[in-house]
């Protein structure tokens, strides 16, 4: 599997490419993850995936934990019931793990077609500006199409 070299901070981390086509094409193997912690409830959300586009923002960082079950890693907090779980599908290396808990936080963006986007940010201020940014460019859409 294809990886990429990302820098944060002083580290550089190797990350896995997303290996499939399809909504998460051109990313990382992690924001699958990412994506489907939003779904279950990101900590701010705005836009619409049909007009502006959806954009989930999740904190981090994301600390994972090995499952006792099946040795496969977890989000801590998420409570598992069986090891047949969708959650243990993510089977990240270390890498990843220490990646996501080195983060201050994603956006996620999911556009008309279904394709989803991740960005990651090093620090809180570049996150919630950047998070600032787009809740002000999705205001400012749907603003202008209210008014027609």
């Amino acid at each position: 599997m294809q990886t990429t070299q990302y820098v944060l901070g002083s580290r550089t981390y190797a990350l896995r490419r997303y290996p499939h086509p399809g909504k998460y094409a051109g990313g990382l193997l992690i924001d699958e993850l990412v994506n489907d912690m939003t779904l279950d409830g990101a900590d701010e959300e705005t836009g619409y995936a049909d007009t502006t586009g959806w954009y989930g923002l999740l904190r981090g960082p994301i600390h994972m934990e090995e499952c006792k079950g099946c040795s496969w890693s977890h989000v801590v907090g998420v409570v598992v019931s069986d090891c047949q779980n969708v959650a243990h599908r993510y089977h990240l290396h270390s890498d990843e793990e220490l990646f996501l808990s080195a983060i201050a936080g994603a956006i996620v963006t999911e556009d008309s077609q279904g394709f989803v986007s991740v960005e990651y940010f090093e620090t809180a201020t570049a996150l919630n500006e950047a998070w600032a940014d787009i809740v002000r460019a999705v205001d400012a859409v749907l603003q202008t199409e209210e008014s027609r």
